[in-house]
């Protein structure tokens, strides 16, 4: 599209991650902001600048087939009609519907893959842990077939998982930022209107107060805590566990990110064997950015476990 392909498009949303987490001095001293002393606004531009043309054209594309968008809509037909039926309150309708675009395709991309990478990675820290899961796979699913995403209700161990791996390594350790809209007190702190918010979901799920041996994996744990994080009637409830953030204003794409970790995940642990290259110790260091990357990308040595045909007539 436009001529940037999708590989690239996913590199200069990674990219985008990385710049809205730097530290920028233009925070903390506010009349050097306009300077731009360390490029970072400049940089954005660029990366936005890149995206816009491969956003357009596939808006065009839309539009020059309505028929097809009648009878098989999608998300871009969907934003495209909301545009045409709120003209006036929407003036600049193209930049609405890239915008979302941009925001819905980044929101569940790097976040739900970099929550794969985690786990992974600590259960290749952990191979007894990983055994349990693939015993419990074998035992609900078997090695006949591979699994889907029905079969996950079942999976609890699988699920305790993946719970366990958003409590230690949040996509999002400091949420996403939020504002004051009044001024207000909490926990005894002014908090004067239109002040930016900050909640540390990596340090809460963490706090000793609330979690036995907080900085161990131990899926085991959410036998006895019954968490629910991707139930939008439970989000809010329960704050000891916010990867989602909480309330209203939590992540509306969460019962689908759940949904898209677990059965990936199951899948790569039926599928393979995964090893730590070498016999050497893995690299369990945190990157920086927005979300929260490993320090490295994780490199791992996969055996297969399930018959010849089932990878080639795997679903898609």
């Amino acid at each position: 599209e436009a001529g940037i392909s999708f590989a690239e498009v996913a590199h200069l949303i990674e990219e985008s991650f990385v710049l809205h987490g730097a530290v920028s001095i233009g925070d903390y001293i506010p009349w050097l902001k306009r300077l731009d002393l360390q490029g970072y606004e400049k940089a954005m531009k660029e990366v936005q600048q890149k995206l816009n043309p491969y956003m357009q054209r596939i808006v065009e594309k839309h539009r020059e087939n309505p028929q097809k968008a009648k009878e098989d809509m999608d998300f871009i037909d969907v934003l495209i009609l909301q545009a045409e039926e709120n003209g006036e309150a929407i003036p600049d309708k193209d930049t609405f519907i890239k915008a979302i675009a941009v925001n819905m395709f980044s929101a569940g991309s790097d976040t739900s893959s970099l929550s794969i990478e985690w786990a992974l990675s600590l259960l290749m820290h952990h191979p007894n842990i990983m055994k349990k899961a693939q015993e419990e796979l074998d035992s609900k699913i078997g090695q006949n077939r591979v699994v889907e995403e029905s079969d996950i209700p079942q999976l609890k161990y699988l699920q305790a998982v993946v719970k366990e791996t958003m409590r230690l390594f949040p996509a999002g350790p400091l949420l996403v930022p939020h504002k004051s809209i009044n001024a207000c007190t909490v926990g005894g702190f002014h908090i004067p209107a239109g002040t930016t918010l900050m909640v540390n979901a990596w340090a809460i799920q963490r706090d000793p107060r609330v979690w036995n041996q907080p900085l161990e994996f131990m899926p085991e744990r959410f036998f006895e805590k019954n968490i629910e994080i991707d139930n939008i009637q439970s989000r809010g409830n329960e704050f000891e566990m916010i990867p989602f953030g909480a309330g209203r204003r939590g992540c509306p794409g969460a019962s689908l990110a759940m949904c898209m970790v677990h059965i990936t995940l199951a899948r790569l642990l039926q599928s393979f064997d995964w090893f730590v290259p070498n016999g050497s110790v893995l690299n369990m260091e945190e990157g920086i950015g927005l979300t929260m990357p490993r320090a490295v990308p994780l490199e791992a040595i996969i055996k297969p476990r399930l018959p010849p045909r089932l990878y080639l007539n795997s679903p898609q």
